[in-house]
């Protein structure tokens, strides 16, 4: 893995999380935020914790942000702070800034002032909730064009011992199993799906079909 220079931008609950995601993944993370204590608890847990406030360029440059590869800016409101912050990102010639946004003019204002990717974490998580609510046997659902959607589902109980081909997924519902997700000694793997191997208790099913199935495929009992 190629480690990257981060920095995260505004450490509440999103920015924090980030911030030391990253450093677990080996990227040497630069985090700020106003707030010393907020600073402390995430110092021992990346490269470094600086107390500044992300809204003001010359702190940024003192703080050492002009070095960094990526940055990701978490702060939510007031929207004016996390404006100036990528707007000062971007001119001290950080390539990718990942914004969070709390609304679609606060999105649209990001994107005017150059983050290179808006990110809504509340409204993800809703809809990821609302899903769930709705579809308890869908791990994730992503759109892939009009009217078609990868979802990510737990494998059924009529399922477990069955080979792909056997399942007959395609042939009776229209349904095309890509791909296979797997824990494995802790660790979770993903693998192309072929038609002999053999579906198990505990697995993840990647699957292609049209958005409509999303009913079909939700419920615990489908199949």
């Amino acid at each position: 893995m190629i480690t990257k220079k981060c920095a995260v931008l505004g450490l509440g609950s999103f920015g924090s999380q980030v911030a030391i995601s990253l450093a677990s993944f080996g990227h040497d993370v630069l985090a700020l935020d106003i707030d010393p204590e907020v600073v402390e608890s995430v110092n021992s847990k990346v490269s470094r914790a600086v107390v500044a406030d992300a809204s003001d360029k010359e702190s940024l440059i003192a703080a050492g942000a002009k070095g960094v590869e990526v940055a990701v800016v978490g702060l939510g409101t007031p929207i004016d702070a996390s404006t100036l912050a990528t707007l000062h990102l971007r001119e001290l010639g950080v390539e990718k800034v990942i914004a969070k946004a709390v609304t679609p003019d606060h999105a649209r204002v990001l994107s005017k002032v150059g983050a290179t990717e808006i990110v809504h974490p509340e409204r993800d998580m809703a809809s990821k909730l609302a899903l769930q609510l709705r579809s308890p046997n869908i791990v994730e659902e992503i759109p892939f064009f009009e009217g078609y959607a990868l979802f990510k589902v737990k494998s059924p109980p009529k399922l477990w011992g069955v080979s792909i081909a056997q399942s007959n997924l395609r042939s009776k519902r229209g349904i095309a199993l890509v791909a296979v997700e797997r824990e494995e000694n802790g660790e979770v793997k993903q693998f192309a799906a072929k038609p002999a191997d053999i579906i198990e208790k505990g697995d993840k099913l990647i699957l292609f079909s049209t958005s409509t199935i999303a009913d079909e495929v939700g419920g615990t009992g489908w199949l």
